[in-house]
């Protein structure tokens, strides 16, 4: 039973699931793996790489992907420590 001295409140409205915010960030992350697929599809040729006596067969799509997320894990991994460093000399 409820309060009869106490007023009701009024029910706050739902938020919506899927706002406009999302649904774009939704719309550009499957055209990015649509892109990723196709471009792995594309360059799934065996390749030879060397690098002065090293010797590597892979599929280009790899030798192409695994050093471009390598350099974007670096290169957050720098930023982390960059803030950190700043952080610290502020101190």
């Amino acid at each position: 039973m409820t309060d009869p001295t106490k007023p009701e409140r009024a029910a706050s409205p739902a938020k919506p699931i899927l706002t406009t915010r999302r649904l774009l960030w939704l719309v550009g992350v499957a055209v990015f793996l649509a892109l990723l697929v196709l471009f792995i599809a594309d360059n799934f040729v065996l390749v030879e790489m060397r690098l002065f006596t090293l010797r590597i067969r892979a599929r280009l799509a790899w030798l192409l992907i695994v050093p471009f997320l390598l350099g974007i894990a670096l290169g957050f991994a720098a930023g982390e420590i960059r803030q950190r460093h700043r952080r610290t000399a502020s101190r």
